[in-house]
């Protein structure tokens, strides 16, 4: 029997079980709105559309000062799909964490990348009634803003941690 996501990523190719792709795609992008905000990063939204691809907008490029932060809400996402359904993609964030790294022209090996996907995971842990809120929200509407994720928080969001669009 497939989990959630597996049923997701294998409706990728048979259309089939297509509301489970966009449960695990509403999962892994709540997953990185509460850590953004957890982070105080400028997130403006996040959006899933109906084939399931999913997105986290933010108001402004990251910087180098922001690395550490960004690198654990990168991992949040797939953190937050493997909490709720034991499975996990995280190749393409993987691969945008790499990307990432490069541009800023900084070599972290294995351990260090480990090291923040834990940290993601104890993250999303704690924070697993939140993102459960936000990817109910977000099956519901497909896009949220930052502010309405916010107001969904237990913990209220520090002024100047949302950007406007």
């Amino acid at each position: 029997m497939l989990n959630g996501c597996q049923a997701g990523r294998k409706a990728e190719r048979t259309n089939f079980h297509m509301f489970d792709q966009l449960r695990c795609a509403a999962t892994h992008e709540a997953g990185h709105a509460v850590a953004a905000l957890h982070f105080w990063m400028p997130l403006l939204e996040v959006s899933i559309e109906p084939n399931g691809v999913g997105a986290t907008r933010y108001a402004r490029r990251l910087g180098f000062g922001e690395i550490d932060r960004w690198v654990c809400v990168s991992y949040a996402g797939p953190a937050a799909e493997l909490a709720v359904y034991g499975d996990a993609d995280e190749a393409g964030d993987l691969r945008v964490i790499k990307q990432m790294l490069k541009a800023l022209d900084l070599h972290w090996g294995a351990d260090q990348l480990a090291e923040y996907r834990q940290r993601a995971q104890r993250l999303v842990e704690a924070e697993r009634a939140a993102i459960g809120a936000v990817a109910s929200e977000l099956l519901r509407h497909r896009r949220l803003t930052a502010d309405a994720i916010a107001a969904m928080l237990p913990v209220p969001v520090p002024e100047g941690a949302l950007w406007a669009a």
